[in-house]
């Protein structure tokens, strides 16, 4: 919940940058004290090296997860500052494909090194070493707030549209967050797979995400924001509902492949070009965050805490049932918001107003 807190820094910074960085280094951090907990230091209790662990646990949380939108922040303004023709999408797909890079390598490492798991917490100590290095290189981007601007951030919900994309992209999250939780047990505790194969299906899985993403800023303006997130619905059920009647593991990373972009991904992208398009300058940086708190940080958690304790009370065999569960439950809220949506004015070869985007929109 830290995350508006992080974006009312950031729109109040003379540089935005130097955010982004404190909290590259904050992350080094977080996994310099996992590695340091495991360490057989003399005189140290077990109480004290979970209390570390804590620690590193509470400090990873703080500053990681507010990172992809003040970066996708400091991508928007920097564009239109510099006035450059790059899409957005296109840029944004460099991130896609570091991810499919490093879940790849990173499942690989775990089984090839002694070293297991804990190979991870060095992998991301290096990773946000090149990132702090990267950081030098970006020109200073202010933050827009000034003194006298007195707007709340929470006056954003009085907007209907970006309360709807909202509360339609948290349903889709919540099945992401339950997906994030049982995904790797379930292929591999009741299907069989080893963590080799969750690390290849978390990269494939991103893979078709890396063409959308250099294309998406022709895809939107053909589709409208409101019938891309329509299709991140649907995309959302038929994803779920297969989790829970598909056994095959070639056919699972086959849809993984097809329906992930647009049940995470594509959807945080629609959410960011409408906070561009239309939230206030001075807000930007807290309307990305307070969207990403929602979607990254508490749908997410609803669905993974909610189905933790599913499971543990109906047992591993109810995965399946509760994925199922989640798609019947989107399938539900797709109409719905049809049905609002018709009343509000929208059909799918009209776009209301508030919605159309200008041909020199930074997308």
């Amino acid at each position: 919940l830290t995350q508006t807190m992080w974006g009312s820094v950031a729109d109040r910074a003379k540089n935005k940058v130097r955010v982004v960085a404190v909290m590259a280094a904050g992350i080094a951090l977080a996994g310099a004290l996992f590695l340091l907990a495991d360490l057989p230091i003399i005189g140290v209790s077990g109480r004290i090296t979970s209390a570390i662990i804590v620690l590193a646990l509470v400090l990873l949380i703080f500053f990681q997860n507010p990172v992809q939108p003040l970066v996708d922040t400091l991508v928007l303004e920097y564009i239109r500052n510099e006035k450059l023709t790059i899409p957005f999408g296109r840029m944004r797909t460099w991130g896609t494909a570091a991810f499919a890079a490093c879940a790849y390598f990173a499942g690989l490492a775990i089984e090839a090194t002694a070293m297991g798991i804990k190979i991870i917490f060095w992998i991301l100590i290096a990773l946000m070493a090149v990132q702090l290095a990267a950081l030098v290189l970006v020109p200073p981007i202010a933050g827009m707030q000034k003194k006298e601007d007195k707007t709340p951030v929470w006056s954003l919900f009085r907007d209907k549209w970006f309360t709807l994309i909202l509360a339609s992209s948290f349903v889709v999250a919540v099945g992401f967050g339950y997906h994030n939780f049982s995904y790797a047990n379930y292929i591999c505790n009741q299907l069989g797979a080893s963590e080799s194969v969750v690390g290849i299906s978390t990269s494939v899985q991103c893979i078709l995400e890396i063409f959308l993403f250099i294309y998406m800023h022709k895809i939107i303006k053909k589709t409208g924001i409101l019938n891309l997130l329509l299709v991140c619905l649907v995309s959302g059920a038929l994803r779920w509902l297969a989790m829970g009647t598909i056994t095959s593991i070639p056919i699972l990373i086959g849809i993984q492949f097809f329906l992930h972009p647009f049940t995470w991904p594509i959807m945080l992208y629609v959410m960011s070009i409408y906070i561009q398009k239309t939230v206030p300058a001075h807000l930007n940086a807290r309307g990305q965050t307070i969207a990403n708190m929602f979607l990254a940080s508490v749908a997410r958690a609803v669905g993974s805490l909610g189905g933790g304790v599913l499971v543990e009370h109906f047992g591993d065999g109810a995965v399946p049932a509760i994925f199922t569960g989640l798609g019947l439950f989107t399938f539900v809220i797709l109409f719905a918001v049809m049905m609002l949506l018709r009343r509000w004015g929208w059909g799918f070869a009209r776009t209301p107003e508030a919605l159309k985007l200008e041909e020199n929109t930074v997308i």
